[in-house]
């Protein structure tokens, strides 16, 4: 069903261009081919004092797995939360979570869920890491978390068969296939030509004394491949992927007005307030349009103009959003 994009016809209306009202939500953000995610585990300072001016280079946002009982400065992780940066939970003391009893379990994945939540002013605690890749019973991770990921070396599909199992690849000196560049941005290209969607485990960054390092230019030289490949890579958080693909399933598109010089729609679904990634739609100009602006709730949204089609990013439930002729 989703072989490049989600295909939503909707009504036509009297005086308007016929297909005027048939939009495609993109597979991927911005109609990329694909998508990659970046993850850090376990907290290694040189995560913060070296990786994340790479990605502030390049415009892109990771993933922050933290082990709640080795933060010794939180003040770091707030300042990454709000430049964009995930903060997810790799629980409360780095168990094993499969040989925990309810309430050890309950304790480690909600306890560490509060604290990183108390401790952090900007956004919410979404998705685990499973320590040790080691994934406990799903159902209670569902209680606190939307995602959750393993560590299996699977490129996932465009709509994963669990969230609760994402797979991702280890990198550095300890993954003989992805200890460089070269590979991992191979590894891209496998995903680019496949549609799906990869993410990287990363724990420690050049010559610290994390686990498995891997060199900050080997990070540098992929953020610049995928940076000028963007047509084929969207680079997003585990978060903003998971919500992503949700909302491009479930979301309905409905025509509220229309004329000759505008028309109305709203994108709608029954997820909480918690999904507000944008999704990237086209459609075609009306016949006799050259330009349109589009606004949502009134707020001129993003968008251009490309082989006759529209492309535009919305929020779904987040109002009204209306293509006005230029």
């Amino acid at each position: 069903m989703l072989s490049g994009a989600l295909s939503c016809a909707l009504f036509s209306c009297a005086h308007v261009d016929p297909n005027a009202h048939e939009c495609e939500i993109a597979t991927w953000g911005g109609f990329a081919k694909s998508a990659i995610t970046y993850t850090f585990d376990d907290d290694c300072h040189n995560q913060f004092s070296i990786a994340v001016p790479i990605f502030d280079k390049y415009g892109y946002k990771a993933t922050f797995y933290t082990d709640v009982d080795r933060i010794d400065n939180w003040q770091t992780l707030s300042m990454c939360s709000e430049k964009g940066y995930e903060i997810g939970s790799h629980t409360l003391n780095h168990f094993a979570l499969s040989g925990l009893d309810g309430d050890e379990l309950e304790d480690e994945l909600g306890g560490s869920k509060d604290v990183i939540e108390s401790n952090i002013e900007y956004g919410n605690c979404l998705t685990l890491a499973y320590p040790y890749c080691d994934m406990p019973d799903t159902s209670v991770v569902a209680k606190y978390y939307i995602a959750a990921r393993v560590c299996d070396c699977r490129i996932e599909n465009p709509t994963p068969a669990s969230f609760y199992k994402i797979s991702s690849f280890g990198v550095g000196s300890e993954s003989p296939a992805f200890r460089h560049a070269q590979s991992i941005i191979g590894l891209f290209e496998k995903t680019r030509d496949v549609g799906g969607w990869s993410t990287l485990l990363i724990h420690e960054v050049d010559e610290g004394d994390g686990y498995s390092p891997i060199s900050s230019a080997a990070i540098d030289s992929t953020l610049m491949y995928v940076k000028n490949n963007e047509s084929d890579f969207w680079v997003a958080t585990f978060a903003d992927v998971v919500k992503y693909i949700r909302e491009r399933n479930l979301t309905h598109i409905f025509l509220l007005d229309c004329d000759e010089e505008s028309f109305a729609l709203s994108f709608s679904n029954e997820l909480d307030y918690i999904y507000d990634t944008p999704i990237s739609v086209r459609r075609q100009l009306p016949s006799g349009w050259s330009g349109a602006l589009v606004t949502q709730s009134r707020e001129v949204c993003s968008s251009y103009i490309k082989d006759g089609y529209i492309y535009f990013d919305v929020v779904p439930n987040k109002g009204e959003v209306i293509i006005s002729k230029e």
